[in-house]
């Protein structure tokens, strides 16, 4: 278990917004490099973007698939261009 999450123990399933606050304060920061690189292996051009398409397909039918409307979430927050693509290195993702 990682040493930040240790720290933080409640005994019910709710948290005061104390706990919550001091536990996200302490956890670790995602790195966004992984996600991109997997991006990459979908962008022949290595233009940066991505089609739409292709990610819903990868995201409905690989791996831990989501569901129509989990996909439908993600895709509204996402900016997509005139040509349906995505970027994964920019603004698209909602960086």
């Amino acid at each position: 278990m990682p040493p930040w999450y240790t720290s933080f123990s409640v005994a019910t399933d709710s948290a005061t917004y104390e706990q919550f606050v001091k536990l996200v304060g302490t956890a670790p920061r995602l790195s966004a490099e992984p996600l991109r690189l997997a991006f990459r292996a979908f962008d022949p051009t290595q233009s940066g973007l991505i089609k739409l398409s292709v990610l819903k397909y990868i995201l409905t039918n690989v791996g831990d698939k989501l569901a129509p409307a989990e996909f439908d979430d993600f895709r509204a927050n996402v900016l997509v261009d005139e040509e349906g693509r995505i970027s994964y290195e920019g603004t698209g993702l909602g960086n």
